[in-house]
């Protein structure tokens, strides 16, 4: 299955553009188990970025989910008439050939890339450096927000369970020399993957929630005929 997750933010980070993951792809990353159906990016703004930024977007076909021209993006004062009279949130691109390919960027000064650098943290998946907002701030814009989903309380909740178990690894009996080469001979098929989603790696759990991500998406289709039939955008 493609991963349609990396795919993007391989691309954006391959072209050096400066970015900062937030929402649900951060929680999982941070090793909450939830699912999310969009990417959640905190953007640098200076009209060179943006341009990179764009250009990524062109390059993977993703466009603006509404009627607004993408380099609108560039313009504060555009940006600040978004918020004032539609009360956007996010400028979202998507590909409407393939929705779960989504990006949205944060409009809202308090989750802006200048906000969530302080605090953010910095994985690296294939090589690749990736800055994800820090889990303090994660949780701060949840406990925020009214009145609370069940989606943020799930958040809020797993992750003080994740944070727990990572907490309690620390009195774990630490394995033998011999059970580590006997570790590094099995394959990923002699397990069961039943695996505690707290353990998985960076990639493991991108991945897992790509899957999760593509099953919902296909299973909502299959149960609301409007979504699978709508008409696409044309480009």
């Amino acid at each position: 299955m493609s991963n349609h997750i990396n795919e993007i933010l391989f691309a954006l980070t391959d072209a050096e553009v400066e970015f900062i993951v937030g929402g649900g792809v951060a929680a999982v990353l941070h090793g909450v188990e939830r699912v999310t159906l969009d990417i959640d990016l905190a953007l640098d703004m200076e009209p060179a970025n943006v341009e990179k930024f764009l250009q990524v977007m062109h390059k993977l076909r993703l466009q603006p989910r509404v009627p607004v021209l993408a380099r609108d993006l560039m313009s504060r004062e555009a940006v600040r008439r978004m918020i004032a009279e539609k009360g956007a949130m996010v400028f979202s691109f998507v590909d409407f050939a393939r929705p779960l390919r989504h990006v949205d960027i944060f409009l809202q000064d308090n989750l802006s890339f200048e906000e969530l650098s302080t605090g953010a943290g910095k994985i690296v998946i294939e090589h690749r450096a990736i800055k994800i907002m820090g889990i303090g701030k994660l949780l701060e814009t949840k406990r925020a927000i009214t009145p609370l989903r069940e989606k943020d309380l799930m958040t809020l909740n797993n992750s003080k369970n994740c944070r727990a178990k990572v907490k309690n690894r620390k009195s774990e009996i630490k394995t033998s020399a011999e059970f580590e080469r006997a570790l590094a001979q099995c394959k990923p098929e002699d397990f069961d993957g039943h695996t505690e989603f707290y353990r998985l790696t960076h990639e493991q759990r991108l991945e897992w929630l790509c899957e999760a991500a593509t099953f919902v998406y296909e299973f909502k289709g299959k149960a609301n005929p409007a979504i699978r039939n709508r008409p696409r955008q044309r480009d």
